[in-house]
């Protein structure tokens, strides 16, 4: 932050006395703190805007404290609510003096207000605690009641995590090729590009279909805003793809972006997601779910992403998810899909009698998908009401995109210590880390938290595509569904930690709400070596019994001759 004529006083929270020390320690003018709220040394300061709420956590043991400054006048209240445990603040007026300060508890009193009583002018307020390793959420707001509640499984990326730029595209060598079946996507973020990537790809990737028309984009338009104007008749003339059931085929149009790693585009349909309404432009995403998807699945919270994988938006209303399921199947170009619909993955099943219209039976889509050689990735569902309320528990058995035994079923993991979050639908395959960067649908270069079991599902898929393009660097030639085992078997559940906020379930529960376990940088790297290394997934015995039995229900509930499921 700016620099300060006075040292800053650091406010520290004891467990027996809820009072500020009365001894000054000091305080860095900058903070090294928690994600986007406050990087380390910034180049101007933070400033929350009046009227509007930031976002922020401190979780990392090696910072515990984080600095704001706010364009604040004589009489604006600030408010501050906690979403636990516990921390002090302190508030300091435009000439650096202490103005205000206080300890909140979120349990006892989670929302604290400073008024500001002097001169307007850039006022900064300091938030400290002591309760590391735990951590805390807060918002923060100028002229508000109170600033906008904010549960803990919205806790930010810990530590200042940064997006990493992929590895540079080539037409040459292999390529992965991952669908993502979701609202759009936003073609003119820098994350997409690919300069290297101009021809058509029915000239470089076997099986792309050679009828693929390119959508020739404004690249290098200087905004986003600019980018979408000029662009508008470009876009509107994209027709929407429709799938016929009764005789299995397709009047799509797909369509490519030359200059990006989205080798696909196709539109069957949109509509508006749980928290945001819906778009009306093909393949352009108005939403943001699609586009955070996307990325992810391509590696945007891997250590290393290779340019080489590849995404094709498959872009889908709420009614539309079977026919694009079907449509994926007769790609032999695609090598997994991505479902990440938010609270499609909640829905219980009602049966009544059978529905022979593929269309309203997306199982039966996703076994046809399932049995063209793709590993599907499903988000198991962010609880009961999609909120991720803890305890908000459902179950994954009921639901008609979770639920078949063919389906890899994804949960979310803490970001900062990869314990399970509690509220996803279980059981799941693996967890995999939510609250993660991606890119935004309305900008060239910005990113943002991603939250729920829609970031960590695409994370877990993305995590796959960079093992199984690897694999074909290293020239072996492995079937996608072959890999994943690979994956599977190599992530680890987390460790207890006594003392942490959420601990991590032990065995046997930990099956439930974590599967395999965690699917991260370090996962990759163990599958990574052992396929490479020719040798068989690692030995998992302790997972043999209950994988047995969860088969058999979802089989029982969901396999040939059930009563919800379709044909084999």
């Amino acid at each position: 932050m700016r620099a300060r004529s006075l040292t800053l006083i650091l406010v520290l929270l004891f467990p027996v006395a809820w009072a500020l020390p009365s001894v000054p320690a000091p305080f860095g003018p900058d903070d090294a703190g928690s994600g986007r709220d406050a990087p380390d040394a910034p180049p101007s300061p933070i400033f929350v805007e009046s009227g509007r709420a930031y976002e922020g956590n401190l979780s990392d043991t090696r910072d515990v404290r984080d600095v704001y400054s706010f364009r604040a006048q004589a009489g604006d209240p600030i408010s501050i609510r906690l979403a636990g445990p516990q921390a002090c603040l302190a508030l300091f007026d435009p000439s650096d003096a202490l103005a205000d300060s206080r300890c909140v508890v979120a349990d006892v009193q989670p929302v604290a207000t400073f008024l500001v009583a002097r001169e307007g002018g850039v006022w900064s307020l300091a938030i400290a605690s002591n309760t590391t390793p735990q951590s805390y959420a807060f918002s923060v707001g100028v002229n508000q009641a109170a600033a906008q509640v904010l549960p803990v499984s919205l806790e930010l990326v810990p530590n200042g995590g940064q997006r990493v730029e992929p590895t540079q595209s080539a037409e040459q060598g292999p390529h992965t090729v991952v669908a993502v079946l979701d609202s759009g996507i936003n073609p003119y973020h820098q994350f997409f590009r690919a300069s290297a990537l101009v021809d058509a790809p029915s000239t470089w990737l076997p099986g792309y279909p050679s009828s693929a028309q390119p959508l020739a984009l404004s690249l290098d338009a200087p905004d986003y805003a600019t980018a979408v104007a000029q662009d508008r008749a470009t876009f509107d003339a994209v027709p929407r793809s429709v799938y016929h059931a009764d005789t299995d085929t397709f009047d799509e149009h797909l369509y490519y972006v030359p200059g990006t790693r989205i080798v696909g585009a196709i539109s069957f349909g949109e509509d508006g997601s749980t928290t945001a309404p819906g778009g009306t432009t093909p393949i352009l995403d108005e939403v943001g779910h699609g586009t955070q998807v996307a990325a992810l699945a391509l590696g945007a919270d891997a250590s290393a992403p290779d340019g080489n994988v590849l995404v094709v938006m498959v872009e889908i209303s709420s009614l539309t998810v079977g026919d694009a399921f079907h449509w994926v199947a007769h790609q032999p170009w695609i090598d997994a899909v991505v479902l990440s619909r938010e609270i499609a993955a909640d829905a219980p099943l009602t049966p009544s009698t059978p529905v022979v219209d593929d269309r309203a039976n997306p199982d039966w889509a996703t076994l046809a998908a399932s049995l063209s050689g793709k590993p599907i990735f499903v988000a198991s569902g962010n609880g009961a009401s999609d909120t991720g309320t803890p305890p908000d528990h459902c179950v994954t058995y009921t639901s008609v995109f979770a639920g078949p035994a063919w389906i890899t079923r994804v949960g979310a993991a803490d970001p900062a210590t990869g314990n399970p979050t509690w509220w996803h639908c279980v059981p799941v395959e693996v967890i995999a880390r939510t609250n993660v960067l991606a890119p935004t649908e309305d900008s060239l270069n910005d990113s943002r938290v991603f939250t729920g079991t829609s970031a960590s599902t695409p994370n877990a898929a993305g995590h796959f595509a960079l093992l199984l393009e690897a694999a074909r660097r290293a020239g072996l030639d492995v079937a996608p569904q072959a890999a994943l085992p690979y994956l599977l078997n190599a992530s680890a559940p987390a460790a207890f930690q006594p003392g942490l906020a959420r601990d991590p379930s032990l065995s046997p529960l930990s099956t439930l709400d974590q599967g395999y376990g965690l699917v991260d940088d370090a996962a990759l790297a163990r599958a990574e070596a052992t396929l490479l290394g020719g040798g068989p997934p690692e030995p998992r015995p302790e997972m043999t019994p209950w994988v047995a039995l969860d088969q058999s229900i979802r089989h029982a509930l969901w396999g040939p001759g059930s009563v919800t499921a379709g044909p084999s």
